[in-house]
């Protein structure tokens, strides 16, 4: 395998004009293989291999076999290296292979790993943009390679979580595999590399502004415990806020109004890190994390709602909802 880690291996007819091919590593000639990929038809009837994050200097092994056992003979196979894209850094976006304007293209095998720059630091994903085919899946690993705990396979049009690095690397792993047919937009993610806050739970706290022009003075401010509030703005598309907490906090999270053009672009939701957001209703919102082993939200006994991401309102009246997030 060469410097790069890649490698694509196209096929095209000859005697045989409908074949399929699969890409292996083995400890040797005639150790254990493990299957790396398997393609059919990416080429009219003939098979196609995209890998990448493959080690280097080591043996891959090609099989093929003609569909339907009934045509022998001779077909042509091409090896080549390519460079795959450069990781993305902290602070940069995290694109599927097509980037940042183009689809991914089938029969793809990325592998590509994350890492901070600074020791002690955890790669995180936010993803803003996510579309793929529902067998095309890009999984996530908790380290720095796909041996690594899995945080998550994800496919379709749903966006992930945000998820971040619990291991003493700091680093993501990201694999992406799809299929021979049908390709989508795929993803965009901001790379963020920081220290996560202590405590027993970390939450997330995102706001947005779909306008991309900020939210002027107008803010959202955080306390625990009734101590002293954290105010956090949005100075032009998003920001996002890891906030640690302990079993049997207090959280208060509350919308200031002040000044800021089209009040109706602004939106924040909260979640527990690795769950899907739950909004909080502006302009108020608050948060019990009993000390019962799990990190929950309470609502007051008279107002229990789960509600979706909404825009803040004007308004000042308090008013409040929280809903519940998965256990730890």
């Amino acid at each position: 395998m060469p410097a790069s880690g890649a490698v694509t291996v196209t096929t095209s007819a000859g005697v045989i004009t409908d074949g399929g091919m699969a890409l292996y590593t083995a400890t040797a000639c005639n150790g254990t293989f493990t299957q790396i990929s398997c393609n059919d038809d990416a080429n009219g009837l003939m098979p196609e291999i995209v890998a990448s994050g493959l080690t280097v200097g080591s043996t891959v092994y090609v099989r093929f076999w003609e569909y339907g056992n009934d045509n022998p003979g001779s077909f042509s196979i091409c090896a080549t290296t390519f460079t795959p894209p450069t990781p993305p850094v902290c602070g940069a976006m995290f694109y599927d292979p097509g980037g940042a304007s183009g689809n991914y293209a089938n029969n793809t095998n990325y592998t590509v790993t994350i890492c901070p720059i600074n020791p002690g630091d955890m790669v995180s994903l936010v993803f803003s943009v996510f579309n793929t085919e529902f067998i095309d899946g890009l999984s996530i690993y908790d380290g720095t390679n796909t041996a690594a705990p899995l945080l998550g396979t994800f496919t379709g049009n749903t966006l992930p979580p945000l998820l971040m690095a619990s291991n003493p690397s700091g680093c993501l792993t990201a694999q992406f595999i799809s299929d021979g047919s049908v390709t989508y937009a795929g993803w965009a993610a901001q790379v963020i590399c920081t220290t996560p806050p202590a405590g027993d739970c970390i939450y997330v706290l995102r706001m947005h502004d779909s306008g991309g022009n900020g939210w002027g003075t107008s803010l959202v401010r955080v306390r625990i415990n009734t101590g002293t509030w954290t105010n956090y703005t949005v100075t032009a598309t998003d920001n996002i806020v890891l906030i640690g907490v302990n079993l049997g906090n207090l959280i208060e999270i509350e919308y200031v109004v002040a000044t800021g053009p089209n009040q109706d672009q602004n939106s924040y939701s909260i979640a527990k890190l690795g769950s899907n957001p739950t909004s909080l209703r502006p302009p108020h919102g608050s948060a019990d994390i009993p000390s019962t082993g799990r990190c929950l939200w309470h609502t007051a006994p008279h107002n229990r709602r789960t509600a979706p991401e909404v825009s803040p309102s004007a308004a000042h009246k308090p008013s409040s909802t929280t809903a519940p997030a998965p256990a730890m």
